[in-house]
């Protein structure tokens, strides 16, 4: 109303504010008696004071009594320690994510208590909650990152100790083997011949690198066709195919593996032995048939291994192969598995074989004895 009205006592302003609380004030942005509201950045303070009177009046203003504070008050202690906890959980990322939750549902609730006229704090309980749920969340997350490098550091040093998939197996599985597991398997032995004088030449730092050289030939060999190095055992090793579970092109895989490791071994030895190669030479025994894979050692110190008649008899074949004179003794056991495996036509014709004499064993076995050579193998005679 203007003031120009009221002093030309005008009829209609008399009438306007008889019986009324009015406030007088200059409602002009220039006199710099303004104030920045919600409802606008420049409200004049003669109109911010009606309004608070009018409310006042009414009894329509914001409800902010003791009631309230001690719900702000509660709310600023209850939401940190919630945050807190909600970190705490296993999952980082769960616990990230229901670390808002609390802030949200509060947010919530005082926008709703708002509308209702009832002022709720909306800063103090944030203010509350950020500054422990940050540093509570970055050194969790911190943690995590700590801990996910120590699994991979522990799992590549695994690694080093196992197959790829017998680590992968054991990361996942810790009891993978805690109870023994009967099963049908290839096994397969391979060792190098002449190592002992050859080892006396070389020296000990000359061994051990002939050694390595040879273990990454035979590793690489066994992991390409799935297999497993069992152990090794010095200038021999123990190759398992079947682990970490049995495949139905077990003694397959076998039977390719041992063909490809006698072609690299023989470029090998031709290409590291000294002079012209004759003080190396290579064997393999493989055989297929039943075993029993377990751990064995204390509980501080376990190892993967397999047992039974099986692994003996691939065992002794490398004897068999040494007194007939070949690189390789197979058993028709696993010559048999490996052609009723799927994709098996590829696998060249074993000939020539026959029965012989396993020391230990009171049967004799049926074997084949040559010199594994590509395209074909053709036995001994």
């Amino acid at each position: 109303m203007s003031a120009q009205a009221v002093l030309d006592a005008d009829a209609g302003a008399g009438a306007a504010v008889r019986g009324r609380v009015v406030v007088v004030g200059a409602t002009a942005i220039g006199t710099a008696d303004t104030f920045a509201t919600a409802f606008d950045p420049v409200l004049p303070g003669v109109e911010l004071v009606a309004t608070g009177i009018a409310h006042l009046v009414a009894g329509k203003g914001l409800v902010r009594n003791s009631a309230t504070r001690r719900l702000d008050l509660a709310a600023s202690v209850a939401l940190p320690i919630l945050t807190v906890l909600a970190f705490t959980l296993r999952r980082v990322g769960v616990g990230v994510a229901l670390c808002a939750v609390p802030l949200v549902l509060w947010f919530a609730f005082a926008t709703f208590a708002f509308t209702r006229d009832y002022w709720f704090a909306m800063a103090v309980p944030l203010a509350a909650t950020l500054p422990p749920g940050l540093v509570f969340g970055a050194v969790r997350l911190w943690l995590e990152q700590r801990s996910k490098r120590r699994v991979l550091v522990q799992r590549e040093a695994l690694r080093r100790f196992h197959a790829p998939a017998i680590a992968e197996k054991l990361a996942i599985t810790p009891e993978f083997l805690q109870e023994p597991v009967q099963q049908h398997a290839a096994v397969l032995f391979v060792d190098l011949s002449g190592f002992t004088g050859l080892s006396e030449q070389l020296g000990p730092h000359g061994t051990r690198t002939l050694l390595k050289a040879f273990h990454s030939l035979v590793e690489a060999e066994a992991t390409r066709r799935d297999g497993f190095v069992l152990s090794f055992m010095g200038d021999g090793a123990m190759l398992l195919f079947g682990l970490p579970a049995p495949k139905p092109d077990d003694a397959l895989r076998a039977v390719e593996a041992a063909l490809s490791l006698a072609a690299a071994l023989r470029a090998w030895i031709a290409e590291r032995a000294p002079g012209d190669g004759r003080e190396l030479g290579a064997r393999i025994g493989l055989h297929y048939g039943p075993v029993v894979l377990s751990r064995l050692g204390p509980d501080t110190h376990q190892h993967i291994t397999a047992s039974g008649d099986t692994v003996n008899v691939a065992s002794r074949l490398l004897e068999v192969a040494s007194h007939g004179g070949v690189e390789a003794a197979f058993s028709l056991d696993v010559i048999a598995a490996a052609r009723a495996a799927p994709e098996s036509g590829a696998l060249p014709s074993f000939t020539g074989a026959r029965e012989v004499a396993i020391r230990g064993r009171a049967r004799p076995l049926a074997v084949w004895l040559g010199n594994p050579a590509a395209p074909d193998v053709v036995g001994a005679a």
